[in-house]
């Protein structure tokens, strides 16, 4: 009993030492957000901001998100693909916030989502609390999601697929329907 008392406190201290890694990760992504401040390095100034600029005057005129007559005298902007003009969440942001908020929420949300999809996807697959946390942190903050930030459309891809991947585990192994449902 004393034994596995200990071995409990060992994997809560773990995990709790993984998640304090995890928000110290983090922390740098939100400087921007929490200074009124963006990220402008590479694609993130000459691509991707501009295009949600022109994305959010459109949805707030109430105009068509999927062309624009502001590049090269009109231009496909839905057919580009990277702007993901029609994701829930961007739909959201970029209607409710200000340029500078939504830009920063959309790039950060990427890590705690890649985190939470990776943590869900371990667990399922029987790893332990403390191994899926691990886990989660280096998926979400290891070398390709980090060191592509400013592939917003790319980080944002990766930070889907454990969750595609933790959906069809539960399609292929749950025999209830209602937890398929």
């Amino acid at each position: 009993e004393a034994g596995s008392d200990a071995q409990l406190a060992v994997v809560y201290s773990l995990a709790g030492l993984v998640l304090a890694c995890s928000v110290a990760l983090l922390a740098p992504l939100l400087t921007p957000l929490l200074t009124g401040r963006v990220f402008v390095y590479n694609d993130l100034s000459w691509f991707h901001l501009p295009l949600r600029l022109l994305y959010q005057q459109a949805l707030w005129a109430g105009d068509t998100v999927l062309w624009t007559p502001s590049i090269f005298s009109g231009f496909y902007l839905h057919g580009e693909g990277q702007a993901g003009l029609f994701h829930p969440l961007h739909q959201l942001l970029y209607r409710a916030f200000p340029l500078g908020i939504a830009f920063n929420l959309e790039l950060v949300a990427n890590y705690p989502l890649a985190f939470a999809g990776m943590h869900w996807l371990l667990r399922r697959l029987d790893f332990s609390r403390a191994a899926s946390l691990f886990g989660a942190m280096l998926f979400a903050f290891g070398g390709f999601n980090l060191l592509h930030y400013h592939h917003v459309n790319m980080v944002a891809v990766v930070a889907h697929m454990p969750w595609l991947l933790a959906a069809a585990d539960v399609l292929i192994v749950e025999g209830k329907r209602r937890t398929v449902a």
